[in-house]
């Protein structure tokens, strides 16, 4: 709505990670087109809550130097099972 608004903020270089939770019909809509720049610009984006605050664990571990661990779901779940 309006201009500037987050496509012009993420062309504009202003967005390095952007969380977009849509909910109703006119946010799917805008949602498709956020996500396709997010794509094309390179920007590391979620779409749930959950999702988010995961990467932001992530972003965090990282920055303190720790190693990041990475493991399927299946090997996830034969570990814990």
């Amino acid at each position: 709505e309006g201009r500037p608004n987050i496509l012009d903020k993420m062309k504009n270089g202003n967005i390095q990670f952007l969380i977009n939770t849509p909910s109703g019909k006119r946010s799917r809509t805008d949602s498709f087109y956020i996500r396709r720049t997010a794509l094309t610009m390179n920007i590391p984006y979620c779409t749930t809550i959950s999702g988010a605050i995961a990467a932001t664990r992530a972003i965090e571990t990282k920055i303190k130097g720790k190693a990041v661990e990475v493991e399927s779901i299946q090997e996830y779940y034969k570990k814990r099972g």
